[in-house]
C-alpha cells in the first residue's frame, strides 16, 4: 500500500510539473482570486509562511521568528483550476499533495474563512481525504478541533488539519493542532 501511495504521489507531482510547464512560470501579476472573488482558472501560485499563531481562542501568541522551527520554509503551491486543481503543502522538509475542490457556496466563504477540502486523489464528494499525520508525523500528535478520533477517511475531520482562505486579507491559514495546542500557520502570496 505504501508503494502504491508513493507511485500515486509521484504521478500527481509529475502532473503538477507538467501543468506548471504548460501553464506559465507563475510570475503573472494577479491575485489568487480576482476582484469579484472568482477565479475559474489559476496559474501556478505560491504562498510562503509569514507568521504562526500558537495557543487557544482566548490567548494566541504570534511567532514571527520561525528560523528554528519546522515552519521556517513552509509554503503552499497551487496549480490548476480553483475547483479541481491541486495544492502542494510543504512543511519541515516534507510535502503533502492534495486535490482541492473549494465551493463558493460553502457557508465558510460568506463567513470570511473559506474552507478548502483536501482530497487524496479525486475531488468527488465522498472521496478519501489527505491525512496530515501521515505526511507531518514529525510534528507530534496531530489532533482535530472537532473530532479527535475521526477514522472515516472521507470526512474533513480525518485530515487532522484544515486549510482556509481568509477572504478579506487574501491569506491562507493552515490550522493544525499539535499535541492539543492550536497552530495557525499564515501564508501570504509570494
Amino acid at each position: 500500500m505504501k508503494k502504491f501511495k508513493a507511485i500515486l504521489g509521484l504521478l500527481a507531482l509529475s502532473s503538477i510539473v507538467f501543468l506548471t510547464a504548460c501553464g506559465g512560470n507563475g510570475d503573472d501579476d494577479y491575485d489568487y482570486y480576482d476582484d469579484n472573488g472568482y477565479g475559474s482558472y489559476i496559474d501556478t501560485r505560491y504562498f510562503t509562511i509569514d507568521r504562526v499563531y500558537v495557543g487557544d481562542d482566548n490567548l494566541l501568541t504570534t511567532m514571527t521568528d520561525l528560523s528554528d522551527t519546522h515552519f521556517a520554509d513552509a509554503s503552499l503551491m497551487f496549480v490548476g483550476p480553483e475547483a479541481g486543481g491541486a495544492v502542494n503543502i510543504s512543511l519541515g522538509g516534507s510535502s503533502l499533495l492534495a486535490s482541492i475542490n473549494p465551493s463558493r457556496s460553502h457557508p465558510s466563504f460568506a463567513d470570511g474563512a473559506w474552507h478548502h477540502h483536501l482530497y487524496a486523489s479525486s475531488t468527488t464528494s465522498g472521496s478519501p481525504r489527505v491525512n496530515f499525520n501521515d505526511a507531518f508525523s514529525f510534528l507530534g500528535t496531530l489532533g482535530n478541533e472537532v473530532q479527535l478520533d475521526a477514522t472515516d477517511s472521507t470526512q474533513s475531520n480525518f485530515q487532522r488539519g484544515n486549510l482556509h482562505y481568509i477572504v478579506n486579507s487574501g491569506e491562507f491559514r493552515l490550522r493544525i493542532y499539535i499535541d492539543g495546542i492550536r497552530h495557525d500557520l499564515m501564508f501570504v502570496s509570494s
